[in-house]
């Protein structure tokens, strides 16, 4: 992951310039397994950008 400060970071795909509907979830693992609790947290927020992705460009 590029963003140092980030627990996690999720990022659509895109084929041929179109969003496909899929994403990816990427986890700094400093800091998003630094803790159960952070761990919680850092999926919850990022199953959030999931379920828009899907809803929004799937």
């Amino acid at each position: 992951m590029q963003a140092a400060n980030a627990p996690a970071a999720t990022r659509a795909r895109i084929l041929s310039g179109k969003f496909t509907g899929n994403s990816e979830v990427h986890f700094n693992g400093n800091i998003a397994f630094s803790s159960a609790k952070q761990l919680f947290y850092s999926m919850g927020h990022e199953f959030i950008h999931v379920s828009q992705y899907a809803a929004l460009m799937g």
